[in-house]
């Protein structure tokens, strides 16, 4: 795949990544390993011409980009369509139109945006509902408080990773809709033994008995 969203949202990740490694509290040395590392992975892939295909043709996709529809592959101007579609229809804005793969003859594809999809088929009312419950069930592992810039950058790394490619995605069709919200729980759980890891003062990593 050549997605674009994929690689922003992968050049995302690693930004954040390497920002709070550099900005955090592990060794000099360590950090230098790592960062060499790194370019020696990055010379091979180049060298070897590992990924030649698809850079060339991520270039062919960016370099064809002239306005706000080409830069997200004509879902732009689907999005309105549904935008229009949704605001015009007091039920369907309301109640939506169903938890359900039909898609309307009107419409080129699927929304391709989750917001937007839920909307469409549960409805605003529903989709109160959904984030309710998605705040609820995220409220039940609170994270300590006394985090570090270090594990700060790795928490909206995770965010960025699991829920940025929503905004492009049908995710509510799919089982992953659940497993992500499970997998960021389970990282929400691992953050509160890493608490003070990374901090610098004894002010910010916090007490706790």
């Amino acid at each position: 795949s050549v997605s674009k969203m994929f690689i922003l949202c992968l050049l995302l990740v690693l930004i954040l990544w390497l920002w709070g490694l550099f900005a955090g509290s592990e060794e000099i040395s360590k950090k230098l390993i790592i960062f060499g590392g790194i370019g020696g992975v990055l010379t091979f892939l180049l060298f070897f011409k590992v990924f030649a295909d698809q850079i060339h043709y991520y270039l062919i996709r960016f370099g064809r980009i002239s306005d706000a529809d080409s830069f997200t592959t004509g879902r732009s101007n689907l999005w309105v369509e549904y935008v229009n579609y949704v605001f015009s229809q007091t039920e369907a804005f309301l109640f939506g139109m169903g938890y359900t793969e039909i898609k309307l003859p009107i419409f080129a594809g699927a929304t391709h945006n989750i917001l937007l999809q839920a909307i469409f088929q549960i409805g605003i009312v529903g989709s109160i509902l959904l984030a309710i419950w998605v705040t609820k069930l995220i409220r039940r592992v609170p994270i300590k408080e006394g985090m570090g810039f270090e594990n700060k950058m790795y928490h909206l790394m995770i965010l960025a990773g699991f829920f940025l490619p929503w905004l492009s995605l049908d995710m509510l069709y799919f089982n992953e809709f659940f497993y992500a919200l499970l997998a960021y729980l389970v990282f929400r759980k691992q953050m509160n033994g890493w608490v003070g890891l990374g901090a610098e003062t004894e002010e910010e990593r916090g007490e706790f008995k």
